[in-house]
């Protein structure tokens, strides 16, 4: 789960820097990690002793835009809970 995701470092510890998440999700891809859609993380398909990644980001931050290409780049569906 994802807040935040600025450009830069931050000092508010439920952000993720750009270039942090970028690390953090390119270590993910190259240790195997399959990723899914957070609505079918209970569906038994997925128990076949893989490693499911469902990403998601809590309150909807202007600056999880780029967070968002970024994982469009490399077809990975996040899941946004936008508060309203």
């Amino acid at each position: 789960m994802y807040h935040g995701t600025p450009l830069l470092r931050t000092d508010d510890p439920w952000d993720v820097a750009m270039p942090v998440f970028r690390a953090q999700v390119r270590h993910m891809i190259d240790m195997g990690c399959a990723f899914i859609r957070f609505s079918d993380a209970m569906d038994e398909r997925y128990y076949d002793g893989r490693t499911y990644v469902s990403l998601t980001f809590d309150d909807g931050y202007r600056n999880n835009a780029e967070a968002f290409e970024f994982l469009f780049e490399h077809r990975i569906m996040p899941t946004a809970f936008i508060v309203s």
